[in-house]
């Protein structure tokens, strides 16, 4: 699954109004001698530490605890509407747990290290300020104490533990076969640092994305890569937090199923980012993708071009009606601007639906947009031979490049021709004419 899992969390996290997140590869085994349960003991050794700032709410431990759906799907505004997110992380363990606000929690699908756990309640939830669990159980807490949290007062965050599923545990395991080690999840690292600039790029809240290493023996975990928005003063902060959340406005007013008038905004926003050594960033600049930056500090900066298509109501209303699709007309178009105005590198193009795809577009830009998904969430919906509701679904993601996306498109070159002027890298913002279907869509209605 690769940095998917990641990804997934982050999405989460962002959904959750978080502005950081951070991701720690713990390679600390832990005391197995006062636990509150024996059956953790083999759960006591690496794992992958997941934080944001968030704290959960009780819509949220009840979203979470429901394997296979989410209440997310009924919310406006929240991106991560497949309902599947939380449940990739059985990818990597048995035995998921989590603190936030008072509480503590674990989850046990196979009702088999936890004692009094059955397939229609499969974990347990602590208050662990209430009981004052760590006094008593003190090695059975001591993978939580981390990022704030001394797991004795609330914590004002969210952390997950995810005990890297050793090979042992995968001979057994009814969830998944694959087992993790430190090496092989420092290399899901490596992959998700590079792309983490372009996972914030079309979020909503999330402004910090940070990979850690917690080394045996070490007191705190080592930074090792970081990119972070550039907010600028309190004026600026607002304009541009304005903007990313210019999604959950637009979402709500279609929900009440008043879309309005078309809206449409062009802005620019700047990350710094931070790797050392193999976590440097990768710049999407450059036909093979880009080269490794290095060890520095580099600036990357996007202009984003988005809009809401309220001409696409009929679409939204009848996606509802016949096919119980919930959908926005939503899109945005973004360019990384060359540091070097007489670079004519291309970008190599993404397609994002708030988070990237794999699939790249034969586009010079990233578009982002509330695409209807493949069954396997790898690319979008599309195909001329399809009825029903697949029909359907590809007709949305058509209309979407056509009548929102292409737009954006046109509004975004005018803008950066007067930020760049006539010069190579101005030009390379425009695309070839064939690029695959469906991205031909957006050319042929910009050109």
């Amino acid at each position: 699954e690769g940095t998917s899992i990641l990804k997934e969390l982050v999405q989460n996290a962002d959904d959750a109004g978080a502005r950081t997140v951070k991701v720690c590869l713990d390679e600390r085994s832990h005391g197995t001698d006062t636990l509150a349960y024996e059956g953790l003991a083999q759960f006591q050794g690496p794992s992958l530490l997941v934080f944001n700032d968030s704290t959960f709410k009780e819509s949220d431990f009840e979203s979470i605890s429901r394997i296979g759906d989410s209440v997310k799907r009924t919310q406006v505004g929240k991106t991560g509407r497949f309902g599947v997110g939380f449940n990739s992380v059985y990818h990597l363990t048995d035995m998921p747990s989590f603190v936030s606000g008072r509480h503590a929690v674990f989850f046990d699908p196979h009702c088999a290290f936890l004692p009094n756990v059955t397939a229609a309640n499969p974990g347990k939830r602590v208050d662990f300020v209430a009981n004052d669990v760590r006094s008593r159980h003190p090695d059975q807490w001591a993978p939580f104490v981390a990022f704030g949290c001394d797991v004795r007062t609330r914590f004002r965050g969210t952390m997950f533990r995810f005990p890297l599923r050793t090979e042992t545990q995968a001979g057994r395991s009814k969830l998944s076969k694959a087992h993790y080690t430190p090496e092989s999840v420092r290399a899901l690292l490596l992959a998700f640092a590079r792309e983490k600039t372009l996972d914030m790029l079309y979020l909503k809240n999330v402004e910090t994305v940070e990979v850690l290493e917690w080394g045996p023996g070490e007191e705190a975990p080592r930074s090792m890569a970081r990119s972070s928005l550039r907010v600028g003063d309190a004026v600026e902060a607002g304009e541009i937090r304005g903007n990313r959340s210019a999604f959950s406005r637009a979402s709500a007013a279609c929900a009440e199923g008043v879309a309005g008038e078309d809206f449409a905004e062009v802005f620019a926003v700047s990350f710094d980012s931070v790797g050392a050594g193999a976590y440097a960033e990768t710049s999407s600049r450059g036909a093979d993708g880009g080269e490794l930056l290095g060890e520095q500090t580099r600036t990357r900066t996007f202009v984003v071009s988005h809009a809401l298509g309220a001409d696409l109501a009929p679409l939204v209303a009848s996606g509802r009606e016949k096919f119980g699709m919930k959908l926005t007309p939503w899109a945005a178009v973004a360019a990384e601007l060359a540091t070097d105005p007489s670079s004519d590198a291309k970008t190599v193009g993404r397609a994002f639906t708030f988070l990237p795809l794999p699939v790249r577009t034969g586009l010079p830009v990233h578009v982002n947009a509330y695409f209807e998904l493949s069954s396997n969430r790898r690319d979008i919906w599309f195909g001329g031979d399809m009825a029903g509701g697949g029909a359907a679904r590809s007709e949305w993601n058509q209309a979407l490049l056509t009548k929102v996306c292409a737009p954006c498109y046109a509004r975004l070159i005018a803008t950066v021709a007067t930020m760049l002027g006539p010069t190579p890298a101005f030009y390379a913002l425009f695309p070839d004419v064939n690029p695959p279907e469906p991205w031909g869509g957006v050319v042929r209605e910009l050109y």
